[in-house]
């Protein structure tokens, strides 16, 4: 299931034009500036009845924007990944039921959370600005139905 949610996840981040490269693993170098990644964080589950459980799949989203002298100043930078994360949660919250995603037998959409997140910075092979999302995604399970 994760890799038909985080496939779901890519498509809005791709669709939003501030984005310039969404990665769905652990990149390295980024091609583009602004960059995303969408990486599973974890999963949980609760016990609803004999035949339905909630299962949650955790996604985290880490938005990245360069600094330095060959990109934006600090001060860009900053306002840069303010717009950035307003729009990403905006995205998500327009889509909280990530209409159009492809579920296994068994499975039933129930809603997504888009927060909290967390700023701070990162230094990979440059500096950056970072955000990082928290998405959860409720989905029932019909435990007489899944394979």
């Amino acid at each position: 299931m994760f890799d038909n949610l985080i496939a779901k996840i890519k498509s809005i981040l791709v669709a939003n034009e501030e984005i310039q490269e969404v990665y769905d693993y652990e990149e390295v170098k980024f091609e583009g500036q602004p960059s995303a990644v969408v990486v599973p964080s974890d999963n949980s589950g609760d016990f609803t009845s004999n035949a339905d459980n909630e299962r949650t799949y955790g996604i985290k989203v880490y938005l990245f924007v360069a600094r330095g002298e060959n990109y934006y100043t600090d001060k860009k930078c900053e306002q840069v990944m303010r717009s950035l994360v307003d729009t990403v949660i905006d995205d998500f919250d327009k889509n909280w039921q990530l209409t159009g995603l492809t579920l296994n037998t068994g499975y039933s959409m129930l809603f997504m959370e888009s927060a909290p997140s967390a700023w701070g910075y990162a230094d990979r092979e440059m500096a950056y600005r970072m955000a990082e999302i928290d998405l959860k995604i409720h989905l029932n399970v019909d435990v007489n139905n899944i394979s």
